[in-house]
């Protein structure tokens, strides 16, 4: 039976970003869509725009924050941030409630790489795995980590979190897919699948890094039977250099190494360690994650190529320290 004082499970959003990119990510469809806890990390820089954001969950958006634990990382040596909604923490946001405050708020926010100094992503993504507001569950957490412009399909909380027990050593995974700019978001897979049929969604990277999703098997993700209800449709192996996105037990999984900085790496060495670790990958039917925008090889910085190539080197090195952390393992990547 269950057992006393025994909480239900709850699955939280988790996502991180600058300013700019948090206030778009709660004021846009990942608030709209999202009616559960989450758990977001924002980087304090800069500083002006770290105050407004906290002066806007302090005012219009103060009902945001029963279900929000919010996380501020900054440099060692800037001053802590002031409290959200105290005198110092930014200026009277202007007319137009919570939802019109964040877009300005994200309309202003300017682009990673012009901060100054490298975004820490995987340090960011550190504190949102534990999970959202309120004490540790005894019936388990699990959290789903996203970028700040990925959203997940409607109803993927409830369906999760609906009769049948997750499996033990199991990670699940979202496919993952980009719709055109300006196209709506497809919350469900029929309306995904005619934006697919148009030539309006493709796979998540799908012209950059086609083989960094591919292990997800889109061709059998889409030839599956509809279901009624979100499912396990099976289990995909994992394979160099996959990125998948997926919904995990907090406490368990491995945390992301906080060394690789601004782009590259980030999510390919975490799931190399799950893989080490002895996880499995169940590929869910019924949710995914889309990102608003196709992405393009014109559309980063020029400093790009420099932050892969250094992460590529720490990469493996990264790699060489998994086989003296999991000794016994059988797998390698």
């Amino acid at each position: 039976g269950t057992p006393p004082n025994w909480d239900p499970p709850e699955l939280i959003l988790a996502t991180h970003g600058t300013p700019g990119r948090v206030a778009g990510a709660l004021g846009g469809a990942v608030g709209g869509v999202w009616g559960g806890p989450l758990s977001v990390a924002v980087f304090g820089v800069p500083r002006k725009g770290l105050g407004e954001l906290l002066a806007v969950l302090g005012g219009p958006c103060r009902g945001l924050r029963g279900r929000l634990r919010l996380h501020v990382v900054v440099g060692a040596a800037a001053p802590p941030p002031p409290p959200a909604g105290s005198p110092n923490s930014g200026p009277p946001p202007a007319p137009g409630g919570c939802r019109g405050a964040l877009r300005r708020l994200a309309a202003a926010d300017p682009p990673s790489y012009t901060l100054g100094v490298p975004y820490p992503g995987n340090l960011l993504g550190g504190p949102t795995q534990n999970g959202g507001p309120g004490p540790p569950q005894i019936g388990g957490r699990f959290v789903l980590l996203l970028d700040a412009d990925v959203v997940p399909s409607r109803g993927l909380r409830d369906e999760f979190l609906g009769p049948g027990a997750p499996l033990d050593r199991v990670v699940f995974v979202l496919p993952a897919f980009e719709v055109r700019e300006g196209t709506r978001v497809p919350g469900t897979k029929a309306e995904l699948q005619r934006l697919w049929a148009l030539g309006d969604a493709r796979p998540f990277y799908g012209a950059l890094c086609p083989r960094c999703q591919a292990p997800t098997g889109y061709g059998r993700w889409w030839a599956l039977p509809p279901a009624p209800h979100l499912r396990v449709a099976y289990e995909a192996p994992w394979q160099d250099p996959w990125e998948p996105f997926y919904v995990g037990p907090a406490p368990d999984v491995p945390p992301f190494d906080q060394r690789f900085l601004q782009y590259g790496f980030n999510r390919i060495s975490q799931a190399c360690e799950l893989h080490v670790a002895g996880f499995r990958f169940a590929v869910l039917d019924g949710a995914f994650v889309v990102h608003r925008g196709f992405k393009a090889a014109g559309g980063f910085h020029g400093g790009r190529e420099a932050e892969l190539q250094r992460n590529r080197q720490l990469f493996r090195r990264f790699r060489a320290e998994l086989r003296q952390r999991y000794p016994r393992s059988p797998r390698h990547c």
